[in-house]
């Protein structure tokens, strides 16, 4: 899952840490501007000052570089894939991670190596620098100040922007995921277990669900999330293969929608509007907050998932708010989704077969068997 943009402008804002360094190197530009006023002509004094803003600008963002490189935060290693877990998952790409510890280990070794010759590889940028001023005496122990000044604020910067700001977006997007991740699994589970550990895996799943939603809710409008979770649901069916790795990813997609149910409160024709858009994603996106609401007014929206649903996933899903709405429904309903049921398990509809060796064949029989129950 991805931060959206407005998260990400909120998380650069200053921190008092972070003051220091832009305060330090603001100080330094009024010295700059004086530098390149003294001992020239007007236009002379403009070259001699877009040149030294220019120098001084290119080595605060080469001590930036260094310090971002230094300062990329580490993953830490996973604590669910260890034995007895489950089978590994994809996880997070660590290239630049890997290429940010081969460079500062470089940079570092270099330094040590040839630290005898760093003076006079600053003495020969400087002279080289020089050239565009006026040829001051003093000129070559200005710039050679310029660069060890700026070179330090960069450096300051890079490293504290680098751990307060990217470790910190890293840490909401790999909470948020986990937590989807969790209740994916919880979702997953919860057909396979008696009444009693059923009972006590939702209260773990509403939990979890809560704090996404706390989550969530402080990153973006609901309605833009719910448009990103449907067109994430139609990449993830489109791009990956079948199997149980990309069943798990659009389940997590689900498990954030639905989290973000609790806060938005939508009513049920909101939901059919969205259900009616006619996306993929988009009637995912409904049945997974109806699964939230528990109204029976869109048992109309169940059935049709059901009888013409687009595709396993989503048959699933439907069998899932089906068993919430239930008690909601009146006679006619239960009657009209009992039989549906059992064409779905016969084969004696044009839609998506419910047959015993799906994953769907447990549920539509736990639900058949409360739809009897209350006939």
């Amino acid at each position: 899952m991805q931060l959206p943009i407005r998260t990400m402008i909120d998380q650069l804002t200053p921190t008092r840490t972070l003051r220091l360094p832009i305060w330090i190197s603001c100080a330094g530009v009024p010295i700059l501007v004086l530098h390149a006023m003294l001992g020239a002509d007007w236009p002379g004094a403009l070259q001699r000052l877009a040149l030294t803003l220019m120098l001084a600008g290119a080595t605060l963002l080469c001590g930036g570089l260094v310090g971002f490189l230094f300062g990329f935060p580490r993953a830490r290693p996973s604590e669910s894939h260890g034995e007895g877990a489950g089978p590994q998952r994809y996880r997070a790409n660590t290239n630049l991670e890997e290429v940010s510890d081969w460079l500062s280990k470089i940079l570092l070794g270099v330094g040590l190596v040839q630290i005898n010759k760093l003076g006079g590889l600053a003495h020969a940028i400087a002279a080289q620098s020089v050239q565009g001023f006026a040829g001051g005496p003093g000129d070559i122990v200005f710039v050679v100040a310029l660069l060890a000044y700026y070179l330090i604020c960069g450096f300051l910067l890079g490293f504290l922007a680098t751990r307060l700001v990217l470790a910190t977006v890293f840490e909401a997007v790999d909470d948020s995921q986990e937590l989807s991740e969790k209740i994916a699994l919880y979702d997953r589970i919860e057909d396979q277990l008696r009444p009693e550990e059923r009972a006590e895996v939702m209260n773990r799943r509403r939990h979890a669900e809560s704090r996404l939603a706390s989550m969530l809710s402080s990153k973006d409008s609901p309605r833009g999330e719910l448009d990103r979770s449907a067109r994430e649901y139609e990449s993830l069916r489109r791009l990956l293969p079948t199997g149980s790795e990309r069943t798990m990813k659009m389940s997590e997609v689900v498990a954030r929608v639905r989290s973000l149910a609790g806060s938005m409160n939508p009513s049920v024709e909101s939901v059919k509007r969205i259900f009616g858009k006619g996306g993929d994603g988009d009637r995912v996106v409904a049945l997974a907050l109806l699964e939230s609401l528990g109204s029976g007014e869109a048992a109309d929206i169940v059935e049709q998932a059901l009888e013409q649903s687009r595709s396993s996933f989503e048959q699933y899903l439907a069998l899932r708010v089906a068993r919430q709405l239930v008690d909601s429904l009146d006679t006619l309903q239960r009657q009209r989704l009992l039989d549906l049921l059992q064409r779905l398990r016969e084969g004696r509809t044009q839609g998506v077969a419910i047959t015993p060796d799906s994953d769907r064949w447990e549920p539509s029989e736990r639900l058949l068997e409360r739809l009897a129950r209350g006939n």
